[in-house]
């Protein structure tokens, strides 16, 4: 499958296929190089990955990726990181043959280069809010330039008042496309996707991210008895508590965790993308576009974290569960505007597949 121009193989395992992406001792032997952008990745094999950073650095056709994997042998990960750093530091003179060198971390203190700061989900500290600044300060003294990147409206408005010298740009979270279509299940559908999937006595059962309790309490189990053909699918780790309440309702499938491909494949299947929180971290949230990437109608609170809902009408945002319940059986009975949403959601959706935003994100380049 091509996708504005860029081959999409679906893969998601954590490694680069990205021809632009070298191990680390080979750079280093590297007399010369012609990219004009450079991100250093560290990629575990033992932990998670970022969901966003490798899918965004996968698809870039003019950036270094200066990559060290991780070894399959628990614990190791901390002394390679800092061996990762010890390399980054002692080789910074190599950076300046690069106009532009990313990093995602602001505690990155080399000021060698043009750069540009990732800031994925951010704290609004004011410890967060100085570090910022005194990376801006030496980039400065430095006569580099410096971009943040974020991936929300609100983050971006944040940074600009509290930084008035920032250059900021939004590149929003993405999805991974999947080369073939996929048949939506029989019954009507909705998808709830997280790493972890907890609750009560669970360990993250009262987590703002990874806690359940309102899922199941005020939406599952109330729809289980008033529209019992509306099936749930959960995709994630559950908890010993969480399956055991996963297993006094019928109407929950339940699939475990699986790769990012199959995640996606999964919730293509599906008719309506679930985001029942509450608590808003005033992100973005990477689920919802999953969500969008496949077509589907997403019902979620009010939030920041899923603004991008409600601002181009790609589903319904409610303020209660009793409205959440009846958004879902609202989308379910009509027709009509279910196939509105869904028409609309892939008139767009293009804009946030992760080729899309690796282009947008290397366009700063040659701002």
């Amino acid at each position: 499958m091509v996708f504005n121009g860029v081959a999409i193989t679906g893969k998601s395992s954590n490694s680069f296929t990205n021809p632009n992406a070298i191990g680390i001792i080979r750079w280093l032997f590297q007399k010369s190089d012609l990219l004009p952008g450079l991100v250093f990745m560290f990629i575990s094999r033992t932990n998670s990955t970022s969901a966003r950073y490798l899918p965004l650095f996968e698809y870039t056709s003019n950036t270094r990726i200066v990559v060290l994997y991780g070894l399959r042998i628990p614990k190791t990960d901390r002394f390679l990181l800092l061996l990762f750093w010890a390399i980054k530091k002692f080789t910074k003179f190599r950076r300046n043959r690069y106009t532009w060198c990313h990093e995602t971390s602001v505690k990155s203190k080399f000021g060698i280069s043009n750069e540009i700061l990732h800031v994925d989900d951010p704290t609004y500290s004011n410890s967060e809010l100085e570090a910022i600044k005194e990376w801006q300060g030496r980039l400065k003294k430095s006569n580099h330039r410096g971009i943040v990147v974020c991936t929300n409206k609100f983050t971006k408005n944040w940074i600009e008042k509290e930084l008035s010298l920032s250059e900021v740009t939004i590149v929003e979270q993405g999805y991974l496309p999947i080369p073939n279509a996929t048949e939506k299940f029989p019954e009507f559908s909705c998808v709830y996707s997280s790493p972890y999937i907890h609750y009560g006595g669970d360990p993250h059962g009262n987590h703002t991210t990874w806690g359940a309790g309102l899922l199941f309490d005020e939406i599952i189990e109330p729809l289980s008895q008033s529209n019992p053909e509306v099936k749930f699918h959960l995709i994630g780790h559950l908890g010993s508590e969480a399956k055991n309440r996963a297993q006094k309702l019928r109407n929950i499938v339940l699939h475990g965790f699986v790769s990012q491909k199959q995640n996606q494949i999964i919730i293509s299947k599906c008719h309506v993308g679930l985001y029942p929180r509450k608590h808003d971290h005033k992100r973005s949230i990477k689920k919802i576009y999953d969500f969008i990437g496949a077509g589907l109608p997403v019902v979620t609170y009010d939030l920041v974290d899923t603004s991008v809902i409600k601002e181009l009408n790609l589903g319904i945002t409610v303020k209660t569960e009793e409205d959440f319940r009846k958004a879902l059986v609202f989308l379910r009975t009509n027709e009509y505007k279910y196939q509105q949403y869904t028409k609309r959601i892939l008139s767009i959706s293009h804009k946030f597949a992760w080729p899309t935003l690796s282009h947008k994100l290397e366009q700063l380049y040659g701002a």
